[in-house]
């Protein structure tokens, strides 16, 4: 759109009969181009054929075209309910972290970790390997609300050191929203030993607190996952025994008079054992055994210790500075309390299995550019990842395999390649990037696509346009949000006036978002210039006057804009297609696309799964 009025785009891109309908749509009407779903009558249609030709269509034959290449009309998308009903384990209700994330990220993380969550416990994962973490929201849901093990990896280490702080907050967050809760259904109990019981089968599973341990690391193609979580735990480890070394010491002391306190014939602790136990915690020492009535001790401990429990387990956090104290006391067929000390952080869901049997889950929402089809890679070449779950976004950032990369230093002339010769086996020195773009600041060797066969043969490519083409967000389009259509005009103008003062094209760099703060061209112009290497000195008067010469490019700039929206579905469904063929034709399980979220609340809205085939 930068170049729309000085390369012509109106004329040079749209048949005649296309610009005649494209101007006669009613205004109140536009917001359906976006989503093909306006009917426009074209009285004055010269085509009379049925089949779609760029040359002669009108509006009705071409956004029947867009809709017959949607993914529902292809007919390929699973109902997220199918494959959660094959795989995955029954739903269970979770705490909600309330007031911590945006509109739009709240929709995302409930509804992408209850699917996770429920696909792990079906398929008995040990660690779940979330790929671009990012602030760690997701991971961060995964560990406190459904008690998985959770590895967030981002390749930013500012990303991953605010995400270790947020998940503190979101720790003391989250526990504060539960417990008004628990005890809410704890009163409504009639019955006392009812009420024990109830309260632990009810909120047994979804109160253990899983482990998420964020790591700064770039994975490529080539990286070894299982390496990863080792190497991961291994750190988390030796930092918790420097952390907690003092607070072992005092748990040790504690275990051995709490477990001769509630171990003997009686039930009931010794007045001294249980000082001992009582000042160490710093908890009252009117807490009874006697009878097996645990009730006090729920009641004490989870007032200050925030008591969680795991089946038949309660799991307590200390929270006296320095000494977190692990707990667990379970009723065994004797009704008789064993109790064991654990240092650990927190009241963080401790693991009991050898890393080398671990089964893994790789997971990733809103994965930048090629680090969604190396998460496919990754799957494929790890048989210890069980499943993977991937929405990926940003395709601009993905490296094509037949396309140069117009943001490499070194450009490679494809004429004096060999036949067959791929971009993507150039070394990432050689294409280093001279204007970075987060995430691509970290060269990447690798093509994103084309991955599947059948497009490789074609030496099939889509180019930068049709990939950033392939990110807008038609269905919001739909809802009227058309706030946009100057900010186009004004940098379409600016390319006017950079031209004729700068000459080069390739001399012009990225404005960047600006037109929010400007109220016309001229502030506009002199917000832009604030970003330019070179002094452009010309009036307010001369900037209104290209404003004013230019005018008549507004209509036809927000028209070509919604009829160039209605093709980003079907770019982002070719590029998807390409991923959900490419897992099929290694034969190791099952692939599918689903739509996940409210495509206008979350507009990368699909996610690519892949179950693979027990042996």
């Amino acid at each position: 759109m930068v170049d729309f009025i000085t390369e012509n785009h109106w004329e040079n891109f749209l048949p005649e009969q296309l610009q005649r309908d494209l101007l006669s749509v009613p205004k109140d009407k536009l917001h359906h181009i976006p989503n093909a779903s306006l009917t426009f009558d074209s009285k004055d249609s010269t085509s009379r054929s049925s089949e779609w030709n760029l040359q002669t269509t009108d509006l009705n034959l071409f956004l029947s075209a867009v809709r017959c290449h949607s993914l529902p009309s292809l007919g390929v998308l699973t109902p997220v309910s199918e494959i959660l009903e094959a795989y995955g384990a029954e739903d269970v209700a979770t705490f909600p972290i309330k007031g911590i994330m945006s509109e739009k990220k709240s929709h995302e993380v409930e509804i992408f970790s209850r699917v996770i969550s429920r696909l792990a416990k079906g398929c008995d994962v040990d660690w779940i390997i979330d790929l671009g973490s990012g602030k760690g929201y997701l991971s961060t849901s995964l560990a406190l609300q459904h008690g998985l093990n959770v590895i967030g990896i981002d390749s930013c280490p500012t990303n991953t050191s605010s995400a270790s702080l947020r998940k503190s907050k979101l720790q003391k967050r989250w526990k504060n929203t539960k417990k008004p809760e628990q005890d809410r259904q704890t009163e409504s109990q009639v019955n006392k030993s009812e009420q024990t019981a109830s309260f632990i089968s009810s909120n047994s599973k979804q109160d253990i607190v899983g482990t998420y341990i964020a790591v700064t690391a770039f994975v490529s193609n080539e990286s070894n996952l299982l390496q990863i979580v080792k190497d991961s735990i291994d750190k988390e480890e030796k930092s918790l025994d420097n952390h907690f070394l003092e607070a072992h010491k005092c748990n040790q002391y504690c275990k051995s008079h709490l477990t001769e306190a509630v171990a003997t014939e009686s039930k009931t602790p010794t007045d001294s054992s249980l000082s001992c136990i009582s000042k160490a915690l710093d908890i009252p020492t009117t807490v009874s055994l006697e009878n097996n009535d645990s009730e006090s001790l729920f009641s004490t401990l989870g007032g200050k210790h925030n008591v969680y429990k795991e089946t038949d387990s309660i799991y307590t956090n200390s929270t006296t500075p320095l000494v977190n104290h692990h707990f667990a006391l379970r009723t065994d067929d004797n009704a008789s309390f064993k109790v064991f000390v654990n240092t650990g952080t927190s009241n963080r869901k401790q693991s009991s299995f050898p890393v080398d049997d671990s089964e893994i889950a790789l997971v990733g929402l809103h994965t930048c550019g090629n680090l969604a089809s190396n998460s496919l890679h990754l799957y494929l070449s790890h048989p210890k990842v069980t499943f993977l779950c991937n929405v990926g976004c940003c395709y601009h950032l993905v490296e094509e395999e037949f396309l140069n990369n117009p943001f490499s230093k070194e450009v490679v002339n494809k004429d004096t390649m060999s036949p067959g010769t791929s971009l993507s086996k150039y070394s990432t020195k050689e294409r280093s990037i001279d204007t970075p773009m987060h995430p691509s600041h970290i060269p990447n060797p690798n093509a994103g696509f084309p991955l599947c066969k059948i497009l490789i043969e074609e030496k099939f490519s889509l180019g930068r346009n049709c990939r950033m083409l392939s990110c807008q967000p038609a269905e919001r389009f739909c809802q009227r949000n058309l706030n946009s259509t100057m900010a186009l005009y004004w940098r379409s103008l600016l390319q006017i006036l950079l031209l004729e003062r700068i000459g080069s094209k390739s001399d012009i760099p990225i404005v960047g978002r600006i037109a929010s703060k400007c109220h016309d061209f001229p502030s506009y112009a002199r917000a832009a210039f604030k970003k330019m290497p070179v002094n452009i000195e010309i009036s307010d008067g001369e900037l209104k006057d290209y404003n004013k010469k230019y005018l008549n490019h507004i209509e036809k700039i927000e028209r070509f804009f919604l009829l160039r929206a209605s093709l980003a579905p079907v770019i982002e469904g070719l590029m998807l297609l390409d991923r959900l063929a490419f897992l099929s034709e290694q034969g190791l399980g099952s692939a599918y696309l689903v739509q996940l979220f409210d495509p206008v609340t979350s507009p990368r809205c699909h996610a690519v799964i892949a179950i693979r085939k027990k042996l």
